[in-house]
C-alpha cells in the first residue's frame, strides 16, 4: 500500500510526470530530474513508458489501461474507469499540452501544476490511467 501523497509542484513547465513520480514514490523531485539528465523539461516532458521504466527500476509495478481498448478496436464504453489502486498516474491533456496528475482511490486528484485542480474530468482528454504498486524494497 502506498501512503496518500502530499502535493509536489512541478518545477519545470513540462515536469508534471516527474512531480507525479515524486508524489507516488516519496522520492525527491530534484533527484529524479537528475536521473533524466538527457531531457530538457523546459521544452518537453517524458512519456508513460519512460515513467514506467523508471518506477520498475525502483521496485514498483504498474498496470496501465488506455481509453482505447485495443482488443475491442474501439474506445471503452465507460471512461474513465473506477479507481483500481491506492495511487494512479493519469495521462491526459490540459490547456492543449500533455499532462499527468495523481489520482487516488477515493477520487481525489492531485495536480502538480494546480493547487485546486478539481475532478478528473477537468482534463480535456484522458488517455491512460496507471496504477502504481510497490512490489520490492
Amino acid at each position: 500500500m502506498i501512503e496518500k501523497p502530499a502535493r509536489i509542484a512541478q518545477k519545470h513547465p513540462f515536469g508534471c510526470a516527474i512531480a507525479c513520480v515524486a508524489m507516488a514514490t516519496g522520492l525527491d523531485y530534484d533527484e529524479i530530474i537528475k536521473d533524466f539528465s538527457g531531457y530538457n523539461f523546459n521544452e518537453g516532458g517524458v512519456d508513460h513508458q519512460c515513467v514506467e521504466d523508471y518506477l520498475a527500476e525502483r521496485g514498483y509495478a504498474t498496470r496501465r489501461i488506455f481509453v482505447h481498448a485495443g482488443y475491442k478496436r474501439k474506445d471503452r464504453d465507460v471512461w474513465p474507469c473506477a479507481p483500481f489502486a491506492d495511487v494512479h498516474i493519469v495521462c491526459g491533456v490540459r490547456d492543449g499540452y500533455g499532462h499527468s496528475v495523481i489520482w487516488l482511490r477515493d477520487g481525489t486528484v492531485i495536480d502538480p501544476a494546480r493547487e485546486n485542480p478539481g475532478p478528473l474530468d477537468k482534463l480535456e482528454k484522458l488517455y491512460s490511467i496507471a496504477a502504481i504498486y510497490k512490489v520490492a524494497p
